[in-house]
């Protein structure tokens, strides 16, 4: 009967708490989505201008434009056109163009033209009597596939520098924020076979409710009037550039350049907010964990993971409930947000056991304001040092060093 008694006393009294919390979490959630439709519902479907829509030419990583659609606009016509139908699918690879397969044989493998698959398709068109890019026989087709490779020597050489407007390789974007090939498929593949970090493109059209979310980021920063109107961190998205934030890259910057080791490795990412860390370590080679529990914050860090097709994993309960007992991190990230549990004594207790069960090799900190109004009242208001000094003594880490300052001049600590 003990077994029982327990179940009585202690073990359906947490499942009830916990069932209590889950439905909290979700009930903030659901009330934050339908205060975000009716606002949408309410709000006339706008596709404005600048900032929304412009004709600046941006610099990305080729390896980011992954698929291509069935349906290819003029640049010229469509510019910044946006579409509501379904042209953003289906979606193929762009790596499995015929073009590029071909292209990625003769640089890879050195084959001839003639034994390459785009090469025999074309010309077996041309026999037949096809017009293929104004070349109607074998000897204008074989001139045409030497001036491809002259283009691709070219960039090879000089990089890609672009001097006219039909040279650009352009994107459209989908709905889910997705890079998708429009034209300029010989360069693109160029750049791409090339390993080159980074090439001017052009947007030519944008999916109706891509631009609905961006219009949602506008709007969320619009109402963010403690930050005069801009939002937290950077977005890494190329068409989100433009949205304006209260911090920059310095306290990314600052923690690059303070990296132990090899840029690889795992990092938890504690109080993503909308992932700008989890973007940044990832496109180094490090495996992320982002742990954001905030409604509103979650809908736009899912969203943007989404955009970009990141692979980081999303935590979004408590970090109190994370298991650190089985992994080790290479790198944690603590900006801004162990003093929100310091302002209780459950929570700053809840702190000290996570601090003391959590392995890693090395920590990245950057402590509140004590005089800020919020601290006033805490449970625990740390000097700068102070803090750093809880976090060593409940923590394995032992050495620490201020790295620099972020945009608001508050101190960055590496620990480890």
């Amino acid at each position: 009967m003990q077994w029982f008694k327990n179940l009585l006393r202690v073990i359906l009294p947490k499942l009830f708490i916990q069932w209590l919390r889950d439905k909290r979490e979700k009930t903030r959630y659901y009330t934050w989505r339908v205060a975000w439709f009716t606002r949408e519902k309410a709000l006339p479907h706008r596709f404005p201008p600048a900032p929304y829509l412009t004709s600046e030419i941006h610099l990305i990583d080729p390896a980011k434009i992954t698929y291509r659609t069935l349906n290819e606009f003029n640049y010229f016509r469509d510019h910044n056109r946006v579409n509501s139908s379904d042209w953003d699918i289906p979606l193929s690879r762009f790596e499995e163009h015929l073009f590029y397969q071909s292209y990625a044989q003769r640089i890879k493998e050195h084959k001839s033209w003639n034994q390459t698959q785009y090469y025999i398709h074309h010309l077996r068109q041309i026999m037949n009597g096809k017009e293929r890019w104004g070349c109607r026989n074998k000897s204008e087709w074989d001139q045409r596939c030497d001036l491809l490779d002259d283009i691709y020597q070219d960039i090879k050489i000089k990089g890609y520098h672009p001097q006219k407007i039909e040279d650009y390789i352009s994107v459209n974007i989908g709905r889910d924020g997705h890079l998708l090939f429009n034209d300029g498929r010989h360069r693109l593949t160029f750049c791409k076979l090339l390993e080159l970090p980074e090439i001017p493109i052009r947007i030519t059209v944008r999916h109706a409710k891509w631009i609905m979310f961006k219009n949602q980021i506008y709007d969320y920063a619009k109402r963010r009037k403690n930050r005069n109107g801009k939002i937290y961190a950077p977005i890494t998205h190329v068409d989100l550039h433009s949205v304006p934030s209260l911090y920059g890259h310095k306290r990314f910057d600052l923690i690059k350049e303070n990296l132990a080791g090899s840029y690889n490795g795992t990092v938890l990412d504690i109080g993503s907010h909308w992932g700008y860390f989890s973007h940044r370590f990832e496109d180094l080679g490090f495996d992320c964990s982002a742990v954001e529990n905030d409604p509103e914050n979650l809908y736009f860090l899912k969203k943007l993971q989404k955009a970009e097709d990141r692979n980081f994993t999303v935590f979004d309960k408590s970090i109190f409930s994370l298991d650190t007992r089985t992994q080790k991190y290479d790198i944690v990230l603590a900006l801004a947000v162990f003093h929100h549990f310091t302002k209780e004594e459950k929570t700053y207790k809840q702190l000290v056991r996570f601090l003391r069960n959590l392995q890693m090799r090395e920590m990245y900190f950057k402590p509140p304001d004590p005089e800020e109004p919020q601290m006033q009242s805490a449970f625990r208001n740390y000097s700068c040092e102070e803090f750093v000094q809880f976090i060593i003594k409940n923590s394995c880490l032992n050495h620490y060093k201020p790295i620099g300052s972020a945009e608001d001049g508050r101190k960055l600590y590496k620990l480890w």
